[in-house]
């Protein structure tokens, strides 16, 4: 197991079930449609392995649409969040694949990371590491 994984086990997040490629191709198909940036190789991978996570009120967003492990609601599928971004302009081209009640974590085209003031959309920080954006989500759902 990836120890940066590892870490945010320790640290309470859960891991939801892999999803599988053809999960990934039609949530790619769906975000050519919507002029959204397709999943980053990195992210791809990380859905194949763990297909999203949660930490207290952070979370990864699933492929598909999810019931909440342990509690009584849906989480929504990454295709069904980022119809409802497509109307804010700084979100364009961008794919939203996790959020806490800070920030809002995206991708764009070229496989960039990231994290947004969750109230103005105003992107705050770029990334260079998959991990480190994946950590920076979680973990502040857990403060």
């Amino acid at each position: 197991m990836n120890e940066k994984i590892a870490y945010l086990e320790d640290s309470g997040a859960k891991f939801l079930p892999p999803s599988n490629m053809r999960a990934l191709e039609l949530a790619n198909a769906a975000f050519q449609q919507m002029k959204a940036a397709i999943l980053p190789k990195a992210l791809g991978d990380f859905y194949l392995a763990y297909g999203g996570a949660i930490l207290g009120d952070a979370c990864v967003f699933p492929v598909e649409d999810t019931m909440r492990p342990g509690r009584n609601y849906e989480l929504p599928g990454i295709v069904k969040i980022n119809r409802d971004m497509t109307r804010f302009q700084v979100l364009r081209g961008k794919t939203v694949w996790g959020r806490n009640q800070i920030y809002i974590f995206s991708a764009d085209v070229a496989g960039n990371l990231y994290m947004h003031d969750v109230l103005t959309l105003q992107v705050l920080r770029k990334y260079e590491d998959f991990y480190a954006a994946l950590t920076d989500c979680l973990l502040v759902g857990k403060i």
